[in-house]
């Protein structure tokens, strides 16, 4: 199940990308559920559909730091990716899991 729903994506402005003047984004709020709560987060979407939140806070099953944590729908591909910390691979650095920021 997606944390992000691509469906509910409600724009609220416009603004042109930083980097490309002809671009553009648009600036919105989605509902976001993790586990049994669903609430809406500030997002953002790209004119490829891909879908941006960081709205959430991730942590290590080894420390107790909270990580700002991002989360990103890959637009109409649907695969969903949560990025925070380091991107380590060792035992000692496992993520535990996403909540709400």
């Amino acid at each position: 199940m997606a944390i992000l729903n691509a469906f509910t994506f409600t724009a609220t402005s416009t603004e042109p990308l930083p980097w490309d003047a002809t671009g553009t984004r648009e600036r919105g709020t989605v509902e976001a559920t993790i586990g049994n709560d669903t609430c809406r987060v500030e997002a953002v979407r790209y004119e490829n559909g891909k879908i941006i939140s960081w709205a959430f806070t991730g942590r290590y099953h080894t420390g107790t730091k909270a990580w700002p944590a991002t989360v990103c729908l890959w637009g109409f591909e649907g695969m969903e990716t949560v990025c925070y910390g380091r991107d380590h691979h060792s035992n000692r650095c496992h993520k535990t899991g996403i909540s709400f920021a």
